[in-house]
């Protein structure tokens, strides 16, 4: 078990990362204090029932017998997800953060994997920290999470990644919906199924995902706008994403998500991820994204 002591204060006490490897469950008091964690942190949580599982790697930063911060990270495949990070308001910007990702990244090298995970485009920290530990952005979504953040809101993710992902056809066609998010996902494999997918009026974030040739179909049609790409784990081959352009993509483009300035360009838009792909052998290149700058 890794730990690792960080200053939490000028003069205060240490805090002490420690891991819990998947199958160790955590007491009961520490899952309840996890849950805290995150109701401070969060208007609404979506993975509060998944907080602590034992299924997962598991990382707390525990002060004068208290935790302070939180991360995690699941197996799928040859991919580590990285998820739940959340630091206590009261022990921001003393290393509490950078301490959890680096002995979860630590985790991740030993058991061979790479990190897949996304970052909340309310401000870049969480972008600068998976930026120094040499993660790359894969695709930005807007408006994928609605209430979390706070009432209202429609939060957009920056997903980044180790991988040099190269996009592949959708060998198994799927509708993946993740019902508390209000989520819809396409998994496409034929152009005949494109032409007769539902729910194109939904109000919740929609996309859709397509191999190489069905790309740039999508790419010209003004319903969608391009993402990026993206693998819908617990599957392991990347894919072309588009978003429908409705009311939550065009509701969170008015919120202006906050990008790394490494990854925006000179009007704010996502310069990164067209340059990233390019370099990955990408057939379809983004075009620029005109909401982005009307909005």
């Amino acid at each position: 078990m890794d730990t690792e002591k960080i200053r939490t204060a000028e003069q205060g006490p240490e805090a002490v990362v420690r891991e819990h490897p998947a199958g160790s469950p955590l007491p009961r008091h520490s899952v309840e204090e996890i849950g805290d964690l995150f109701r401070r942190t969060y208007f609404r949580y979506f993975e509060h029932s998944m907080l602590g599982s034992a299924s997962r790697t598991r990382f707390t930063a525990v002060r004068e017998g208290r935790i302070v911060g939180y991360a995690a990270f699941e197996t799928h495949g040859r991919y580590a997800y990285i998820m739940n990070m959340a630091v206590d308001p009261g022990h921001r910007d003393y290393g509490v953060a950078l301490a959890l990702e680096q002995a979860r990244m630590r985790a991740v090298r030993r058991a061979g994997l790479l990190c897949y995970g996304t970052c909340l485009c309310e401000t870049a920290a969480s972008q600068g920290l998976k930026s120094l530990l040499g993660m790359r952005p894969a695709n930005l979504r807007y408006g994928w999470y609605h209430d979390m953040v706070k009432q209202g809101k429609h939060s957009s993710v920056l997903t980044v990644t180790e991988a040099d992902p190269v996009p592949e056809a959708v060998l198994e066609p799927a509708v993946i919906k993740h019902p508390a998010l209000g989520v819809t996902r396409y998994l496409v494999d034929t152009a005949s199924t494109l032409g007769t997918l539902p729910d194109l009026t939904e109000t919740g974030y929609l996309d859709v995902l397509v191999g190489p040739d069905l790309a740039e179909r999508l790419h010209n049609d003004d319903r969608f706008r391009y993402a990026g790409l993206d693998v819908p784990l617990p599957r392991q081959s990347w894919h072309h994403c588009f978003q429908l352009r409705n009311a939550a993509c065009r509701a969170a483009v008015a919120e202006e998500p906050v990008l790394l300035p490494r990854w925006r360009d000179s009007r704010g838009q996502f310069r990164e991820v067209r340059e990233f792909l390019s370099r990955n052998r990408t057939a379809v290149v983004p075009a620029p994204e005109r909401e982005e700058v009307d909005t």
